[in-house]
């Protein structure tokens, strides 16, 4: 299986993975024989990797819980706010609202759920990711599982 690793993998996964792995290594002492030598092979460099992809998806498991937690205190997912018309002009809100009217009819975004709401959202993203014009929000994501990440590594 060939599979390549994309932005969020590296930025959201492996990085606070790694900051978890050290801070493990900084607690433990015993452990710091593996990184006090001169260098350090190709094969204990892939291990280290390895160890912190899977430390970087418990972390993210925390990670995700923390954020639902935060946006719950602050009304909600952004982007389901952005459906209501939140961080928008008017002119851009009522564009969104013509582009959606396709899948919404005439129906309030405000007044749907938040699962619903968040569907919207991912079948926009589909759609944008299909056209091949989603690197500047797979470029935020990467950022934000980063700091979610780091946040979560921290707590």
């Amino acid at each position: 299986m060939n599979r390549n690793f994309d932005f969020y993998e590296y930025a959201g996964i492996i990085m606070p993975g790694a900051v978890v792995v050290m801070a493990l290594v900084w607690v433990f002492p015993e452990s710091r024989a593996l990184f006090s030598k001169e260098g350090v092979t190709f094969g204990e460099f892939g291990l280290f990797i390895v160890i912190a992809y899977a430390a970087g998806q418990l972390v993210q498991a925390v990670g995700n819980y923390l954020e639902w937690v935060w946006w719950k205190c602050w009304g909600g997912w952004p982007s389901g706010r952005v459906l209501c018309g939140k961080y928008l002009s008017t002119d851009q809100h009522r564009r969104l609202r013509d582009a959606l009217r396709p899948v919404l009819g005439d129906a309030d975004p405000c007044k749907l759920s938040e699962p619903e709401k968040l569907a919207i959202v991912r079948e926009v993203y589909s759609e944008i990711a299909g056209a091949g014009k989603a690197s500047r929000v797979d470029t935020f994501n990467g950022n934000y599982g980063l700091m979610r990440g780091l946040a979560a590594a921290f707590v």
